[in-house]
């Protein structure tokens, strides 16, 4: 059997346990794999252990949402968004001091 490779985003399901998972994040400097289970409980998997997990790729499921009692309608709106603040004004320009300056009394 040939392996799968861990992609943030991508949907697995262990073959052995049945459990589903989302991949979340990969860290290639301490091979560490972390993932999120439908519960939201999140487990992390260094290399080996992923190697020897007998994995099937899903897609997103359906219900991935519940764990976290979300539904589509929980996801801001486009009119609820907070407004952009425009931050380019003449004050954005002026640098603060390297240090502070206390005032010695």
């Amino acid at each position: 059997m040939h392996h799968l490779l861990p992609a943030v985003g991508g949907w697995f399901q262990d073959l052995e346990t049945g459990v589903i998972f989302e991949v979340v994040a990969v860290d290639p400097v301490q091979e560490t794999i972390e993932v999120q289970f439908q519960d939201g409980d999140l487990d992390e998997y260094d290399l080996d252990a992923w190697d020897s997990l007998v994995l099937q790729a899903l897609g997103e499921p359906k219900d991935w949402r519940n764990a976290f009692e979300l539904d589509r309608e929980d996801h801001l709106a486009a009119e609820d968004a907070l407004p952009v603040e425009n931050w380019s004004g003449p004050l954005s320009d002026i640098e603060p001091p390297a240090f502070p300056v206390w005032a010695e009394s």
